[in-house]
């Protein structure tokens, strides 16, 4: 890890979270992308002996929200939740959650401390969003030949109607192709997935 850029981040988290933190990007793949944690080593062991990960309510805020919230708050929005009656006991009694949404792609960073004031936000969603940029992992086969096709055409100006003639195809096909490719890519619009497809050089 001699990324100055990543170092930068953590270093950031480290500041804000002087008992230990966690970064998961991409909680919604079956194995997250990249995980860096800084816990108390007795924590981490505990949490992975009791198989935490499934019941931790920072993933589920983070699954299902974006934005911050703190430990005593979800430790109100979840009375009976192991994880949250017994980090204390580690060491870990107030602490934050921040989550964000990148490409369709959720990341977390989870810090014990002092709760973290609302100035502080847009410093820590910047670099728990460069933690998501290096890490993130996109696959090119994701995204099949025909998809691909749509995609590049798309890139080249081409509309609809003109791709349907160039592939020889109905233009509800190519509005199919192109649909799909968003649902993978998690983008919306012609031009962001033609931006996500050249940044992460899936055409």
């Amino acid at each position: 890890m001699d990324d100055p850029l990543e170092l930068a981040c953590l270093d950031t988290f480290r500041s804000v979270s002087p008992t230990g933190f966690a970064i998961v990007v991409n909680l919604g793949a079956k194995e997250f992308d990249w995980v860096h944690m800084e816990y108390p080593e007795p924590w981490v062991e505990h949490y992975v002996e009791n198989d935490f990960i499934n019941i931790d309510p920072t993933i589920t805020f983070a699954q299902s929200e974006i934005g911050h919230i703190s430990w005593s708050k979800l430790a109100a929005d979840y009375p009976n939740n192991q994880v949250m009656m017994e980090s204390p006991k580690f060491g870990l009694g107030e602490g934050n959650t921040l989550s964000v949404s990148i490409n369709g792609r959720r990341s977390l960073a989870s810090g014990a401390g002092p709760v973290w004031p609302k100035s502080l936000l847009p410093r820590l969603v910047l670099a728990l969003g460069t933690l998501h940029r290096i890490h993130a992992r996109y696959e090119a086969a994701k995204l099949n030949p025909k998809m691909t096709e749509v995609i590049t055409l798309l890139a080249n100006g081409f509309r609809d109607q003109e791709i349907a003639a160039k592939l020889g195809v109905k233009i509800e096909t190519v509005r199919t192709r192109r649909n799909s490719a968003y649902a993978k890519t998690g983008t919306k619009t012609p031009a962001h997935l033609v931006a996500t497809c050249l940044r992460e050089g899936l055409i």
